[in-house]
């Protein structure tokens, strides 16, 4: 099984389990004055609270030093980076790089899995922006990823 198989069949159930429980889904938005539901005490942002639980349940499935945050599509990383491209990153990379021996091993290694996150929760059209916005965001992310798969990166 794949890395990709084993995000899928092993990793994404508990990730779906725990948000269930305890993710932003269960706030009902706000209307001030009354009560609508809370946070919980666990999910209260994207970059930080949503990123480190999906890392988490990464780094118990694939190893902690195989799973990396915000890493960096840029020419330290990639040795066919081109300056035109624009740095970018990636909220979770799983890729295991212990067979690299040195910068030009990693600058060409081909990397596993990579994880996009995007934090929707009831009520967010209330706030800063709708989910439809969000979704859309998304959607451009996944895009410029599909252009790093394509590169083989």
């Amino acid at each position: 099984m794949n890395e990709k198989q084993r995000f899928i069949n092993k990793v994404w159930p508990r990730i779906v389990d725990f948000f269930n429980r305890f993710g932003p889904a269960n706030y009902k938005g706000y209307v001030a004055g009354e009560e609508q539901g809370w946070f919980g005490p666990y999910i209260w942002s994207e970059n930080g609270d949503t990123v480190r639980v999906i890392t988490k349940f990464c780094e118990e499935e694939f190893g902690f030093l195989n799973v990396h945050n915000e890493s960096k599509i840029d020419k330290f990383m990639f040795e066919d980076f081109s300056k035109g491209e624009g740095v970018k990153s990636i909220d979770i990379d799983v890729t295991d790089a212990s067979d690299c021996g040195n910068e030009q091993d990693l600058r060409t290694l081909t990397h596993t899995l990579f994880i996009e996150v995007k934090h929707i929760f009831k009520g967010d059209e209330i706030f800063f922006q709708t989910p439809k916005r969000k979704i859309e965001g998304f959607k451009k992310d996944c895009h410029r990823l599909q252009e790093q798969i394509q590169k083989g990166r």
